[in-house]
């Protein structure tokens, strides 16, 4: 009712495979303020092999609750680590790269802000259009995925007046 345009959330999956708890941990720091450092602890080719895994089990899944087939998802924005972990991801879940907006290129990994900030630059920069099949994939340590489904309904970004409409852009895949 607050957002008549907005995109419908229609299908969410999520999986929690916490056996692998341990391979990503941040150490303990008692520091306060600018002097906190706290350090990570992490085996990163075991957590991206094991996140795939159970990425993949979560994927098909969402496909099974979207009733959505790989090839029929128009856009992806998914986990920003890195290049070799959204190079395997995509593969494994055989889905297209030119489908897939990163941001992780200049952001680096910004962690759990990864998603929401690369879809609102996705919109910000035309790479999404209305009625185009959208796929949110995350995958965070401990390993947890999230897979989120929606259809892109209408592209609004803030202006110098405001929201406004951005015209949609003609995108070859």
């Amino acid at each position: 009712d607050l957002a008549p345009d907005a995109s419908p959330l229609l299908t969410a999956t999520a999986i929690a495979n916490t056996e692998h708890h341990e391979l990503c941990q941040s150490t303990r720091d008692v520091a306060v303020g600018e002097q906190m450092q706290p350090t990570m602890q992490t085996d990163s080719e075991t957590l991206m092999h094991e996140g795939i895994a159970t990425a993949t089990t979560a994927f098909q899944r969402f496909l099974d609750q979207s009733g959505w087939s790989a090839d029929q998802i128009d856009r992806t924005i998914c986990h920003q680590v890195g290049g070799a972990h959204r190079a395997s991801l995509l593969a494994a879940l055989q889905l297209d790269m030119a489908r897939d907006f990163a941001t992780f290129p200049w952001l680096g990994n910004t962690g759990s802000v990864a998603l929401p900030v690369t879809l609102a630059m996705a919109a910000e920069q035309q790479f999404l259009e209305s009625d185009q099949q959208l796929a949110l994939m995350g995958i965070g340590s401990g390993i947890n995925c999230l897979m989120l489904g929606t259809r892109w309904a209408r592209t609004a970004v803030a202006g110098n007046s405001g929201l406004v409409d951005i015209p949609q852009a003609t995108l070859s895949s």
